[in-house]
């Protein structure tokens, strides 16, 4: 007798009973792979965005005024309608971007408040009408929402330039 080369019917439904047992979890590992990868490519861009509105801030004069008393209330001032025209630290504040250009599903948004590091932590807002004192809080958080809030913050002294 002969033996003829080939696979019989019951061998291909073994193969493709481990096929289909050993691919799903490939799969969903792989899947895993590419989320991880999205959401690190997002965040990457979430504090590359962060980083450049705050420095941008920060290389504000600290002040409209050359002395204290410093603004109250804090905000843009008269006049200065959008972000080209902001020349001091706390013009921003209350500034957000709904839409980042050029960066779909991103969102920024700006909070600026006096704080006082001999009396309390740097984390605590002081009224604007502390307007004596020489340092700002500044917070940029940039949003995106498969990724939440990103925050950074810094704190700008009357003398930092």
């Amino acid at each position: 007798m002969r033996q003829e080369a080939g696979i019989t019917l019951i061998e291909l439904v073994l193969i493709i009973v481990l096929i289909g047992l050993v691919v799903p979890p490939l799969l969903t590992v792989f899947s895993d792979i590419t989320r991880r990868s999205a959401q690190a490519e997002l965040i990457s861009t979430a504090n590359a965005l962060t980083r450049s509105l705050l420095e941008e801030i920060v290389s504000k004069k600290y002040d409209e005024k050359n002395s204290s008393p410093w603004s109250n209330p804090l905000g843009a001032d008269s006049g200065e309608t959008n972000r080209d025209a902001y020349d001091d630290v706390d013009d921003f504040d209350g500034f957000s971007e709904p839409s980042v250009p050029g960066f779909p599903g991103f969102s920024r948004s700006v909070t600026v408040y006096y704080v006082n590091p001999d009396s309390s932590n740097l984390d605590t807002p002081q009224p604007d009408s502390c307007n004596t004192l020489d340092y700002k809080r500044v917070d940029v958080t940039v949003n995106h929402q498969l990724i939440g809030d990103l925050k950074m913050s810094s704190i700008v002294s009357r003398s930092h330039f």
